[in-house]
């Protein structure tokens, strides 16, 4: 009875570690929904998840495996990086908006999600999860394997739950929602140099 209580604890310990891990993620996929308009296809969910997903993991375990020498880097230089991806992408999402003056012109110039756009947000998502990585190698207190797996599902979760709000918001207010989903991107930024 022990052990099973310290499970259900530890897996709660690892869910709230995995949500607070994805917060921002939700949120820039919900200014990159924003910004597609309701012209996401399901390749675009695919692309966006396994990006966000992929550079999470990674991001946790380098930090898990290299611990406070990146940990040290990272807490040094990593808010600036991030802060300066997301306002690039939350400025020229706040300016394309502003140009844009026909629902047709709007449509028609929309990007697709490239590799480098969603290189450059998840990574920028992402960098937080070094630290967290780093103690969780350093204190051994939450099973690695366990803590992946969640944080993993999780980034899934709200990477299509966030495209799929932005994606309605967008279709429903269209310019406001984009700027909206740009102001979004450069308070994350602002807040990971907080």
């Amino acid at each position: 009875m022990m052990q099973m209580t310290s499970f259900w604890a530890v897996l709660a310990a690892v869910v709230v570690l995995a949500v607070s891990l994805v917060i921002d993620g939700l949120s820039v996929s919900m200014s990159i929904g924003a910004r597609m308009h309701g012209a996401l296809r399901v390749a675009d969910y695919a692309k966006s998840a396994a990006w966000f997903t992929g550079m999470h993991v990674a991001m946790l375990s380098a930090g898990f495996l290299l611990g406070d020498t990146l940990s040290a880097f990272v807490e040094g230089v990593g808010p600036w990086i991030s802060f300066t991806l997301l306002a690039l992408v939350g400025g020229a999402m706040v300016r394309s908006a502003l140009k844009k003056s026909s629902e047709d012109e709007q449509l028609n110039s929309m990007p697709p999600l490239t590799w480098k756009s969603l290189a450059a947000l998840s990574f920028a998502c992402s960098i937080d999860a070094i630290a967290v990585g780093s103690s969780l190698g350093l204190s051994g207190s939450l099973p690695f394997g366990l803590t992946v797996s969640v944080v993993a599902v999780a980034t899934v979760l709200a990477i299509v739950l966030g495209l799929r709000m932005g994606s309605a918001a967008g279709e429903k207010w269209e310019k406001p929602a984009e700027i909206a989903g740009g102001v979004v991107l450069l308070f994350i930024g602002i807040k990971s140099l907080l």
